[in-house]
């Protein structure tokens, strides 16, 4: 399952990863960015890749990891449940996915 961020900010929930995921440092709260002592290895169904920063994200204030040349902003579904949020489905409304905490409710589009 992936779900798309209803304001277009080009963040997807995917229910198969394993950790955040930003391709931009304006992503990031000012000051965030730091690096990964040994970097971060991983792969994806493109290509493997090192990375070397992480920091606090905008949107979900989660850290996640900086890949300036990946296509996509990625956030885990099991991290973000992880980190006390619930993503719900709302089946009487269209496009009516919502991930809370706290204060914050944002709702997601569903792609395929």
């Amino acid at each position: 399952m992936m779900l798309f961020q209803i304001n277009n900010t080009g963040i997807h929930l995917d229910s198969g990863s394993t950790f955040h995921l930003q391709t931009n440092e304006d992503d990031f709260k000012e000051g965030s960015l730091q690096g990964i002592d040994g970097g971060f290895h991983y792969a994806s169904n493109v290509e493997g890749r090192n990375l070397y920063r992480e920091g606090i994200d905008k949107v979900f204030d989660s850290i996640c990891k900086l890949d300036t040349r990946a296509s996509d902003n990625i956030n885990s579904l099991s991290n973000m449940v992880q980190d006390g949020f619930d993503v719900f489905m709302d089946t009487k409304r269209e496009n009516s996915f919502f991930v809370t905490r706290n204060d914050l409710e944002i709702a997601m589009d569903y792609i395929l």
